[in-house]
């Protein structure tokens, strides 16, 4: 705590005496108050890890907004919702900490500075990681339709990639099927893969995506792994904000097997 480092710079000045007259914890850039960062962290479940981010957030560069948010619990309550918020599935794109930003933390200035101090100087510590789009992602619809989803779902992208059967369908569908990046509403995460490989691609589904589904999709675990993977890039697509101007529709009469 930053009261305790206060006190043995005050002690360790007294101690200087005359060597240091006219010297005070100022001068050393020592934070003005006391700053306790517990409410204000949304790392519950790995003690190391939380230790690691009250450690930068208590430091001397980031104690003063800290302590400050940290007075008033509802300034402490957005910024911990705002990094819980981001770090739901590890890393994530800077468009998606924005959409955190703007659905939890609200606009005071306290709540404002705070999270600053933790996605600056503490971004790594408080496991606040950008992702970084696979450069071998294939480009999705047209560029402006690309821009966006890549920005918006860069975790589910990667993770997609990283599945065989899950690549082959979205090269499939980039390929083929113009900006149709739509799975259906019963291609939820929530479905069990066993559920979607059992009865199949989900109904209502453009003709072109469910040509894609069905050429690629295998009973084998990769392949049930890789259609949920699917459904998830299809439904962060779906809900990525101004996503569906930038990708307005499938190409009509597209099919996969052509």
């Amino acid at each position: 705590m930053q009261r305790a480092r206060r006190l043995a710079c005050l002690v360790g000045l007294v101690v200087a005496g005359g060597a240091l007259a006219g010297a005070s914890c100022k001068t050393f850039d020592f934070p003005e108050g006391t700053c306790r960062s517990e409410s204000l962290i949304a790392i519950a479940d790995d003690a190391s890890a939380h230790h690691a981010c009250a450690t930068c957030l208590e430091g001397r560069d980031a104690c003063d907004r800290v302590g400050r948010c940290a007075a008033d619990e509802q300034c402490a309550s957005s910024v911990k919702a705002t990094h819980a918020c981001i770090l739901v599935g590890g890393t994530h794109s800077k468009r998606e900490e924005e959409a955190c930003k703007r659905e939890k933390l609200g606009g005071a200035d306290a709540a404002v500075e705070a999270f600053e101090a933790m996605s600056g100087g503490c971004r790594a510590s408080c496991g606040i990681e950008l992702c970084q789009l696979d450069p071998a992602i294939a480009q999705i619809g047209s560029a402006t339709c690309d821009g966006c989803i890549s920005a918006a779902c860069c975790g589910p992208l990667n993770a997609c990639y990283a599945n065989r059967t899950c690549k082959l369908i979205l090269d499939c569908v980039a390929a083929s099927c113009g900006e149709a990046l739509s799975f259906g509403d019963s291609a939820s995460p929530d479905v069990p893969c066993e559920q979607l490989v059992d009865r199949g691609p989900p109904a209502g589904l453009p003709s072109c995506i469910d040509g894609c589904i069905r050429r690629f999709l295998s009973r084998e675990p990769e392949g049930q792994a890789g259609l949920c993977l699917a459904a998830r890039v299809a439904l962060c697509g779906q809900r990525a904000r101004g996503c569906d101007r930038a990708c307005p529709g499938p190409a009509r009469d597209a099919g996969a097997g052509d």
